[in-house]
């Protein structure tokens, strides 16, 4: 049985963007050293609140790491490719000083 759907849209809808995200994962080894890939390819809110495009790759497999970083306006405000044996203390990762 066919519906006809008739739908109006009063307001104007925002821009929409995608975003893909995926990990693969050994089931076999324990919880932290069980991803062996991780990826995320999109758009998100920056700190300053301007939308950029993050596109960032961590694979221990093949001991890399990949992160770039756009403003709303195409521009790079952030890259990094290195070894991910060789990205440590960055970000979330940095040694944290007890106090």
């Amino acid at each position: 049985m066919k519906k006809l759907i008739h739908l109006e849209l009063d307001e104007i809808l925002p821009d929409i963007f995608d975003t893909i995200a995926g990990k693969k994962e050994n089931p076999n080894l324990n919880s932290k050293k069980k991803m062996l890939e991780k990826f995320y390819d999109g758009y998100d809110q920056s700190a300053d609140g301007d939308l950029a495009y993050k596109k960032q790759i961590i694979s221990r497999e093949k001991d890399y790491y990949l992160e770039e970083v756009k403003n709303s306006q195409g521009i790079i405000i952030h890259y990094c490719e290195e070894p991910l044996s060789n990205h440590k203390n960055r970000g979330s990762a940095k040694f944290k000083h007890n106090n």
